[in-house]
């Protein structure tokens, strides 16, 4: 199993949104939906429930055999622009 490694960046965003790790393992395991962005990394978004609302959890991530190495994670309210 790929271990799920963080970057500095997305820690530091992790702290400042508020989000934990199993939000982030459970997007990247399994999403909504998923593209390719133009520079070969993933994105993945899951829809995630806070204080009653919905929202998208969204992950950039790059992929090795070994490992999935998180660029960043945020959320957003925009789920149809995330989602359709």
């Amino acid at each position: 199993m790929r271990r799920v490694t963080l970057t500095e960046h997305a820690r530091y965003q992790m702290r400042e949104r508020k989000i934990d790790q199993i939000v982030i393992a459970k997007t990247i395991a399994r999403p909504d939906k998923t593209r390719i962005q133009p520079s070969g990394r993933k994105e993945a978004v899951r829809r995630i429930s806070r204080n009653g609302k919905s929202y998208c959890a969204i992950v950039i991530y790059e992929e090795t055999p070994e490992q999935y190495r998180v660029i960043t994670i945020f959320i957003s309210s925009k789920l149809k622009k995330y989602l359709s």
